[in-house]
């Protein structure tokens, strides 16, 4: 199943160490209204939590490991996975890295399919091409998954459980797990905001606190998000 990249405003770490500060321009976006925010469409996509773990195999069937990780472009649309596999070719435990674009996603999630063979296998290395770190800043989806949430009002909110991506494999919003000092269960889903966003808000590379431009007063009234019916299947 080929995806088409749609486009979001962010600018995020890299994967590999030592990349350089970028030069893109910070873009402020208006904050999303909670109250008319229709959350619907994101039961139509599918969880990172779902595609992770998940088997992968090869053009043959032949099993080659786990996706072990979502990598993540500035736009906010998937670049593509991260597979921590090996002990076939005489390989020992090693590490790949396949374009979403090559890869082949079962319609419930249930495994994986890469392009990688023996004769291709050294063409997947898990670095991305060093000719465009210090302008890429893409960033793993792990990075931002387990991200303590803070308000305006409000510096311990909760935790980042979950991603929610659309059937284009663009990152739509974030499952967010209030903290029991909170007061109130959950979990919620909240607009995904970049880095570039403004005062801080969005996601930060480098930084531990996801912060979200809402007051709790603002989100008071908003709904458990019911993340267990989410729609699994990714759509050929």
């Amino acid at each position: 199943m080929n995806k088409t990249l749609l486009t979001a405003t962010l600018v995020a770490l890299p994967l590999v160490a030592g990349a350089q500060e970028t030069t893109e321009e910070v873009t402020e976006v208006q904050a999303i209204d909670l109250t008319t925010w229709d959350r619907s469409m994101l039961y139509e996509g599918w969880r990172a939590e779902n595609l992770l773990d998940t088997e992968v195999v090869g053009l043959a069937g032949e099993e080659l490991g786990e996706v072990e990780d979502l990598l993540i472009n500035p736009d906010g649309s998937l670049d593509g996975i991260i597979i921590e596999g090996g002990g076939f070719w005489d390989i020992g435990d090693t590490h790949f890295r396949v374009s979403w674009d090559q890869v082949e996603v079962d319609p419930a999630m249930e495994y994986v399919t890469v392009p990688i063979t023996e004769e291709t296998v050294e063409e997947f290395g898990a670095f991305v091409d060093w000719d465009d770190r210090e302008t890429v800043r893409r960033y793993r989806a792990s990075e931002l998954i387990g991200d303590y949430v803070s308000l305006e009002d409000t510096a311990a909110y909760g935790i980042v459980d979950d991603l929610i991506f659309d059937q284009d494999g663009q990152l739509q919003a974030v499952v967010v797990t209030p903290d029991i000092s909170y007061g109130v269960t959950g979990p919620y889903a909240y607009p995904y905001y970049g880095y570039g966003y403004g005062a801080g808000y969005g996601y930060q590379p480098g930084v531990d606190v996801y912060r979200m431009p809402y007051t709790r007063a603002d989100i008071a009234e908003l709904e458990p998000f019911e993340d267990d019916e989410i729609e699994v299947e990714i759509e050929d």
